[in-house]
């Protein structure tokens, strides 16, 4: 227990900060869908454990042995290591260092963006005057400031949908699969199936992010989704189970592509690290507290699969409202003219 809580105090450290950062060195015309292609990296990242888990439960299975699941992490942690790339090539924002007053700092990194993509130097980009020299340390209060306590509250409601759907669905999905009567090695193999559908999931939230906005892509993505998890509860046939699965799949992680490409767009530079990464803490109660209520609603509430998945098609559905009632649209808006 102790060394999966700092498996998540890294993990859940580390993503918000790679949406912030992108963010702000991503041209307005292209942020949106720069974010949602990093995002996709995680569902190539899932899929590869999901290959991985697949051919590990097909040796076991074949040798009459228990899944190898510390094979599982070994293989898993390997591509952490690659942080040690990130420390040395990674540059800092420039709009950090202007917001705090390291200028020529900022200017150095401009230039040096500018020289890698053939831009003249002075013509391209330039530290953002909402960030000059703030000196601003932010606090969880400034969240729920003017002007920026209804972005606040609909981003946590967001970040609380989408964490409960995925995390109670996907953590779940091959013992799921397994409980309706199927091998465990043929669960991982649906898992795969399903998980493949991420992928041109995100491609295609890259592109309408950009296309119609944030807003006419994320409700949508949400609503669709609710409706594969209502599908999906009431599938048994494995034609049926990988149908409802891969939509339930393709429409989830394009709603999650344009979250964290929408959150950091919504804050000031000094509150931007800080209101993307307690969005990002608010929703990981979803994510603990889903696998608990699946688990009791397969156990002892006995609600069983189709109420799994009904009560997932009925957060989403909650959650895309709150995005309709709340939220704004950023599509080709710089991040000075969204913070004011």
């Amino acid at each position: 227990m102790l060394m999966r809580f700092l498996v998540g105090l890294g993990l859940g450290g580390e993503l918000p900060v790679a949406a912030a950062l992108v963010s702000e060195f991503a041209p307005a015309k292209q942020r949106g869908r720069l974010l949602v292609l990093l995002e996709s990296f995680w569902a190539i990242g899932w899929t590869a454990a999901a290959v991985i888990a697949e051919l590990l439960a097909r040796r076991a299975e074949a040798a009459g042995s228990t899944f190898p699941w510390r094979s599982a992490f070994l293989i898993g942690a390997l591509p952490a290591l690659y942080v040690f790339v990130l420390r040395r090539a990674l540059p800092e924002s420039p709009r950090y260092l202007s917001s705090r007053g390291r200028l020529g700092e900022a200017d150095a990194v401009i230039r040096s963006i500018e020289s890698e993509s053939g831009i003249p130097p002075g013509a391209g980009l330039a530290p953002d005057t909402d960030a000059a020299s703030t000196g601003r340390r932010a606090r969880l209060r400034d969240l729920f400031g003017a002007g920026l306590a209804r972005r606040t509250v609909m981003l946590w409601l967001l970040w609380f949908t989408m964490a409960y759907s995925y995390y109670g669905i996907f953590t779940w999905l091959p013992t799921l699969l397994a409980g309706q009567g199927f091998p465990l090695a043929t669960s991982f193999r649906f898992t795969l199936i399903i998980t493949l559908a991420q992928i041109p999931g995100y491609f295609t939230a890259a592109y309408l992010v950009e296309a119609i906005g944030r807003k006419a892509t994320l409700i949508p993505f949400m609503l669709l989704c609710a409706m594969g998890s209502y599908f999906f509860s009431g599938a048994r046939s494995e034609h049926d189970l990988i149908l409802w699965g891969c939509l339930l799949s393709f429409f989830n992680l394009g709603a999650w592509g344009v979250t964290y490409g929408y959150t950091p767009e919504l804050y000031p530079t000094w509150l931007r690290g800080t209101g993307t990464g307690f969005a990002a803490a608010f929703g990981r109660i979803g994510g603990i507290l889903a696998p608990l209520v699946v688990g009791k609603l397969m156990g002892s509430w006995g609600g069983g699969f189709t109420a799994v998945f009904v009560m997932f098609s009925a957060v989403l559905a909650l959650g895309s409202a709150s995005v309709a009632l709340l939220g704004e649209e950023t599509r080709g808006r710089t991040l000075e003219q969204i913070s004011g």
